[in-house]
Order: structure tokens, then C-alpha cells, then sequence
């Protein structure tokens, strides 16, 4: 049974905190655009960007992130393809905003704000992805770049040899 058949009334809540009250079809559209929808950014401020919008396996690109509500150690940028659910796992790779000694130290700041290097893994397939934010443990979607287009890795070896070859019977 889904929610709205089983609550006339819903309460979203992230990490403790009430995100939104109310019936529950305008909740469950709220979560929607919260996990999967483009405006994301303008309902939790924060935003990620690339600074190219088409790269090759082994690139690398330049990712900006502003509006981390509350920085710390276990925030990441992740690249997914564009059609994927928003969810931690099943990305092409990831970074953490913050790469301080004390990591997994639950009490350290990570930056708000910031840029990072971003190597587009070796093998990743060519397809429309994108750069998502995701802040805490349990990470949140906090926001989605701008589509990158991953383009075919085109090889200039041709293939052919000057070798010759011989056939015995």
C-alpha cells in the first residue's frame, strides 16, 4: 500500500528536522522533487556545477559546489548518469568536498562551499550524466549539475601493422 492510500496527512523529515507537513499528494510531491526533480537547488539552496559540459574517460573536469547547509566530513560529489534515481551508490565516482586527515572524525567541518578535481573514471560508458551533491551520513541530495556528455574514447591506432604474414601447410 503507498502512502497516500494509507495517510490523509504526511510529516517529511530530514536528519530529526520537518521539511514539510501537510496532505499527503502535496508531500509526496515535495520528496519527489526533492529526490528526483531539476529544481532541487532552489529548494535547498545549495548547488553543484561542472566546468565542462562534454568530457572523455580519463578527463578531468572542475566541480563547484556552493550551500552545504551543515558542512561535514561525509559529503560528496557523485556522477551519475542523468536517468538514474538519485541515490548514493551506483555512480561512476565520487569525491568527498572534504579531505581533511580527521574524515571520519563525526565532529570535523567539511567547506560549504568549494571546487575539486574530478577524474571522469577510465571505462565509464559514453551517456548524458551529471554531477550530484549529497551532504551527511545518511547523505542527502542536496543538488544536480548541469548534464556532461561522456564521449566515446576514439583510439588513433588504426589498428594495421607493416608486419607480414606467412601460411604453412
Amino acid at each position: 500500500p503507498s502512502v497516500e492510500k494509507l495517510c490523509d496527512r504526511v510529516v517529511l523529515l530530514e536528519h530529526g528536522r520537518i521539511k514539510g507537513s501537510g496532505p499527503a499528494r502535496e508531500i509526496i510531491d515535495l520528496y519527489n522533487r526533492l529526490t528526483q526533480g531539476s529544481s532541487l537547488s532552489s529548494l535547498t539552496g545549495a548547488t553543484v556545477s561542472a566546468d565542462k559540459s562534454s568530457i572523455a574517460p580519463g578527463e578531468t573536469l572542475v566541480a563547484t559546489w556552493t550551500g552545504i547547509p551543515t558542512p561535514g566530513p561525509h559529503d560528496f560529489i557523485g556522477m551519475y548518469r542523468k536517468s538514474q534515481k538519485a541515490e548514493r551508490g551506483n555512480y561512476a565516482g565520487y569525491a568527498f568536498t572534504y579531505d581533511g586527515s580527521e574524515h571520519f572524525d563525526p565532529a570535523a567541518v567539511g567547506p560549504a562551499s568549494g571546487s575539486l578535481n574530478f577524474v571522469v573514471p577510465v571505462g565509464t560508458p559514453p551517456a548524458t550524466w551529471e554531477l550530484r551533491l549529497f551532504s551527511g551520513d545518511p547523505s542527502v541530495l542536496l543538488a544536480r549539475s548541469e548534464p556532461i556528455v561522456v564521449r566515446a574514447v576514439v583510439s588513433t591506432d588504426t589498428g594495421s601493422t607493416s608486419d607480414s604474414l606467412s601460411f604453412s601447410s
